[in-house]
């Protein structure tokens, strides 16, 4: 029998607009909205932001060193709006943990979904699973949008087969197919 192939819902336009200015005030409040930012601009996974170190971060060469599945290495390029974020965000702690739950250590899985789906809830965001795994999908979604190589994308999310990476692609709707055609079609020329 065929699997029947789920297409998972990911922010809008107008969604992650909401995300992107909103003005946190308190300081859980800004590391949420910096791990936030960070998972949209990278699409890392939710593990790999709670264990990202201060040194992983290469503000210079905008990099990310991190260590994903399977103890697996590999560098994550971030854009320049994303190294600002992270360097107002870094001046305030001197944590070695980028995303320090109070202490310095890690911060809880469940706190941070519910610390999420709070925001979520705030910025009225709906019609959509609130996790980071929605927030990965989205940033894979929108690089594939903007023209983005689906093998380069593989890199950055770390898959280690192309087939897990083209799960992302059936998010595209027919408007993302019709747009890419028209500027591809020989006719068009």
């Amino acid at each position: 029998l065929k699997e029947e192939q789920k297409i998972i819902a990911t922010l809008n336009r107008q969604q992650i607009s909401r995300v992107l200015y909103y003005k946190p005030v308190k300081s859980t409040d800004r590391r949420l909205h910096a791990l936030v930012l960070t998972a949209l601009d990278t699409g890392l996974r939710v593990n790999e932001l709670r264990t990202l170190r201060r040194s992983d971060v290469d503000l210079d060469n905008l990099l990310l060193k991190v260590v994903g599945k399977g103890n697996k290495h590999r560098l994550v390029p971030m854009s320049i709006e994303l190294r600002k974020c992270l360097y107002r965000y870094l001046s305030r702690h001197e944590l070695d943990r980028v995303f320090a739950a109070h202490h310095g250590g890690k911060l809880g899985d469940r706190n941070l979904l519910r610390d999420f789906k709070a925001l979520c809830l705030k910025l009225g965001i709906a019609g959509v699973r609130c996790s980071f795994h929605t927030l990965r999908h989205t940033f894979a979604v929108e690089y594939l949008r903007a023209g983005g190589n689906v093998l380069y994308l593989q890199r950055i999310l770390g898959h280690t087969t192309l087939e897990m990476t083209n799960r992302y692609t059936r998010s595209l709707g027919i408007d993302d197919l019709k747009a890419v055609h028209s500027g591809l079609s020989l006719l068009s020329r």
